[in-house]
């Protein structure tokens, strides 16, 4: 019986004895003093290594430990991601190291907020003093492996064209380009610059300036003889709706008023030359002054009594032939 005693006591010693004098000189990690901890395929690096092993192994537990950052850093066990931490992922390892916390090699990709909510020129550089007008939408135009490899998105830009497109921050309007105001988008489009939608509401300089024939179509060759102030008589809106204006109109009268381009002399009108301005004046077609120099008909033709006045009553016998004796510039001479 004694001798059964003693063996248990023996045996208990064996297996209790090394917890307890672990315990005795620090606990886990009195006992796993000599243990290498990167055959877990954890290995302590950085200040992993400097904490005591109940700080992960809580109540002694070797197994179930947490291997990713997160399932530690979560405020229980350890620190968490702050209130103020930039949106990410949990992929705490893609920006942090183990070595310190602190320093830090930034990856992007695991950032799930806007570029402004950083990048707002206090928690990291924002868009500068004399960044072009555009909207807070960075990654609109720039790429985070290279901030200053551009793409410009024309959607996320605020100002105006000429804002940009001033020949110093970017091209601007070429010294042959036709005289216009400076709204480029009045004509252009930021998809395709070449595709151009005209607006002559835009355009300083004259019609010619521009249809010459060579820039744009130009004045037909067919076209009656006029000056270059095409806006005289044509309105952008519609180039065939045309208000006539004479005082543009180079030619003479019959050049036009031919009865084919338009109205002409009537088939009643008195004998005459072609030169309608003699008599006719553009502003009122109706009021005449006649001019007999341009009248080609004998005199009594018109001076019959009927359709200018004829010769009197009281006439002295005479044949028709008024001109024998009248003056038609002054007819009591």
């Amino acid at each position: 019986m004694a001798w059964g005693l003693r063996f248990l006591i023996l045996l208990c010693l064996l297996v209790l004895g090394p917890g307890l004098r672990a315990q005795e000189s620090g606990g886990i990690a009195g006992e796993f003093s000599d243990f290498d901890h990167g055959a877990t395929g954890f290995p302590l690096e950085g200040v992993h290594g400097e904490v005591t092993c109940e700080s992960c192994h809580l109540d002694g537990a070797l197994t179930g430990t947490p291997e990713t950052c997160v399932g530690c850093h979560d405020y229980g066990i350890a620190a968490g991601k702050p209130e103020t931490h930039p949106p990410s992922s949990d992929n705490c390892g893609q920006c942090h190291t183990a070595q310190n916390w602190k320093p830090f090699a930034f990856d992007h990709a695991f950032v799930e907020g806007a570029c402004v909510e950083c990048h707002d020129g206090g928690t990291a550089s924002g868009k500068p003093a004399d960044h072009i007008a555009s909207t807070d939408t960075c990654d609109a135009c720039h790429v985070t492996s290279d901030w200053t490899d551009v793409r410009v998105d024309h959607a996320a830009v605020s100002g105006t064209c000429v804002s940009c497109h001033n020949g110093v921050t970017a091209t601007g309007k070429s010294e042959n380009h036709l005289p216009t105001t400076d709204s480029c988008d009045d004509c252009h489009v930021v998809t395709d610059w070449t595709d151009v939608r005209f607006d002559h509401a835009s355009v300083s300089g004259a019609c010619a300036s521009c249809h010459n024939g060579s820039t744009a179509t130009g004045k037909p060759g067919n076209h009656i003889p006029s000056s270059n102030s095409c806006d005289d008589c044509h309105v952008v809106t519609d180039w065939t709706d045309v208000r006539f204006d004479h005082a543009s109109v180079s030619g003479a009268c019959a050049s036009c008023h031919n009865g084919s381009t338009a109205t002409g002399k009537p088939g009643n009108h008195i004998p005459s030359s072609n030169l309608c301005e003699d008599c006719h004046q553009t502003t009122e077609w109706s009021e005449v002054r006649v001019n007999h120099d341009s009248v080609a008909g004998a005199c009594v033709t018109c001076h019959n009594g009927s359709f200018a006045q004829g010769k009197p009553s009281d006439h002295p016998q005479s044949s028709n032939a008024c001109d024998d004796c009248h003056d038609t510039r002054e007819w009591d001479d």
